[in-house]
């Protein structure tokens, strides 16, 4: 079976949390049970017991059993039995109810089930599952007596992706407000206001599924101002805004990155951490700026490597 899926809440990639998949096919399998007379002379006649062991050495977690997939994921399965439900693996003697076991020549049994995965140690991305071999199922009419040769087994390939992502001040807008500005104080290109102090702000985030060797950073991505490039663009022509680190360094729009330090006390599954900014009008042009208000904005992309 392919046991592709997405771990939709990311709070969820915690040890010991599970998630399950259930698997199906319509189509059934060939098979027949060896009856001999004693068999057949039995009334009623034998149905099919089953059993199904793992392919590979369990691990008991509580009440269930389960199989290493790697050293993020374990797996647990349960098998289908025909007139029975899903058992969980691994079971012996379970009979299909019914006494038909001599004429049963068509089979539906391990057919489809659910496998069960727990994750063992956080991760991040995706993880990819070769082609597996999980359980074995055998059949008998002749409860405790089953061949060495399975009826059927089951496979399993695919992916698990844990999403990651991170988010800014809450998810809402983050507002600058400069205040009032003397035009007359406003006139040279390339600088702020005379006497303006930078506005410093702090931009909160939390994080999830971010480990320790993965770098974060911070794009402010919007209009670039006209003639400076590096400059946010307002609806004023003679007025860009420039974004600054706690350095008071340019960050440039669109192209510069902010580092963005986690807490890594924090479990992966949730950090936060903080950066201050500072930001400033610039005049453009080299004008006094026609009076009124002005705006600018710009969104925030969080690069992940």
């Amino acid at each position: 079976m392919d046991a592709s899926t997405s771990v939709a809440n990311p709070d969820d990639n915690q040890v010991g949390k599970t998630f399950t998949e259930r698997f199906g096919s319509s189509e059934s399998y060939s098979a027949h049970c060896d009856c001999d007379d004693s068999d057949l002379n039995k009334d009623p006649h034998p149905g099919v017991s089953y059993k199904s062991e793992y392919l590979a050495p369990a691990i008991e977690y509580g009440s269930s059993s389960y199989i290493r997939v790697n050293d993020n994921i374990d797996l647990a399965a349960a098998i289908n039995i025909a007139n029975v439900g899903d058992m969980q693996v691994p079971f012996i003697d379970v009979w299909n109810k019914k006494n038909n076991g001599c004429s049963l020549n068509s089979f539906t049994t391990g057919q489809s089930g659910t496998l069960t995965f727990r994750i063992s140690k956080p991760f991040l991305g995706q993880i990819v599952i070769p082609q597996m071999a999980v359980a074995a199922i055998y059949g008998t009419v002749r409860p405790g007596q089953y061949s060495s040769e399975p009826m059927a087994k089951v496979f399993v390939q695919g992916s698990i992706t844990v999403p990651q992502s991170c988010e800014i001040n809450a998810g809402e807008v983050i507002t600058v407000d400069f205040g009032t500005i003397f035009a007359s104080n406003f006139t040279t290109r390339g600088h702020k206001p005379d006497g303006f102090v930078d506005k410093k702000t702090a931009i909160v985030y939390i994080c999830k599924n971010i480990s320790d060797g993965v770098a974060l950073t911070m794009t402010f991505s919007g209009a670039p101002a006209d003639g400076m490039p590096e400059a946010l663009a307002t609806n004023n022509p003679d007025v860009g805004v420039l974004i600054k680190n706690h350095s008071e360094q340019v960050i440039p729009v669109n192209t510069g990155e902010v580092p963005m330090p986690l807490d890594p006390s924090a479990d992966i599954s949730r950090r936060t951490g903080a950066v201050d900014i500072l930001t400033a009008p610039v005049n453009l042009s080299g004008k006094t700026p026609q009076n009124g208000k002005f705006s600018g904005s710009a969104s925030i992309t969080v690069n992940i490597r």
